[in-house]
């Protein structure tokens, strides 16, 4: 490429989103609708988890076997060429690169979903958190991946493969402690750090619409591209385990979250 060329971004850096969020937050949701967005002024990976989660961790996460290194330069090869990326970002993956991070996107439009309901976050959290450890490995389309189908006409196909492997492989579904402190961890790391320091605009899930995604990210989509399983989580769960989940998050609510919007 000619050095002399310089290629001119199509907005400037402000106009491009940046999202992250915890998982489970509905950020894959959100996001929806800023890769359609991309279409137009960015570059976007194919519309799936496995790809979007650039820094992702699953065994089925096209980038799996890549450094952290390398995704960084992959993210920065792309803006030399003038090209921002969209890419779905998720705590608790963003504090492995948190210097990188906000020195990187300190321009861009940064947004992150949060969800006022802890109880229900965390019951969500802890139920894939669970699943995940009876799945086997990634391959030839098993495993996690047979649950991560995202279209609209895709989500009830979704949710059978959910329930189906919950039987297949026998999972079994209890309180952990080490996982809801990581959760608890990810939290306060939004608040004391990513918040003062990027000031995102927070966006709380139960409040946005369908409608007001499409405004906000100047784009036109008939109906959701992607939407949550229908699925009461609380049914699989024993009792005794509910009862711990429940005690931990009213605790650590009363005790600090509330403090910050949640309830």
């Amino acid at each position: 490429m000619n050095e002399n060329i310089k290629i001119n971004y199509i907005l400037p850096r402000k106009g491009y989103h940046v999202l992250l969020g915890l998982h489970k937050s509905g950020t894959t949701w959100v996001n929806s609708y800023i890769h359609k967005k991309y279409r137009k002024i960015g570059m976007t990976m194919p519309p799936n988890n496995r790809y979007t989660e650039l820094f992702g961790n699953n065994d089925d996460d096209y980038f799996y076997n890549v450094s952290l290194q390398d995704r960084i330069k992959f993210l920065e090869h792309c803006r030399s060429l003038n090209l921002e990326v969209n890419i779905k970002h998720h705590l608790p993956e963003v504090m492995e690169i948190w210097p990188w991070f906000k020195e990187f996107y300190k321009e861009n439009d940064v947004l992150i979903v949060k969800r006022k309901n802890l109880y229900k976050h965390i019951l969500s959290h802890q139920f894939h958190f669970c699943l995940k450890q009876y799945l086997p490995s990634y391959e030839n389309g098993t495993g996690l991946m047979g649950l991560r189908l995202e279209k609209v006409k895709e989500n009830q196909r979704g949710l059978d493969t959910l329930k189906s492997n919950i039987l297949k492989y026998n999972a079994q579904f209890k309180f952990n402690e080490i996982h809801f402190e990581s959760f608890c961890r990810s939290i306060r790391f939004i608040e004391e750090e990513i918040m003062p320091t990027m000031k995102p605009q927070a966006l709380w899930v139960e409040d946005l619409t369908h409608e007001w995604l499409c405004e906000r990210f100047n784009v036109e989509m008939k109906k959701p591209q992607v939407l949550p399983y229908n699925l009461k989580y609380e049914l699989y769960f024993p009792k005794d385990e509910l009862d711990k989940l429940k005690a931990a998050t009213q605790d650590i609510l009363d005790k600090e979250f509330k403090y910050y919007g949640y309830k």
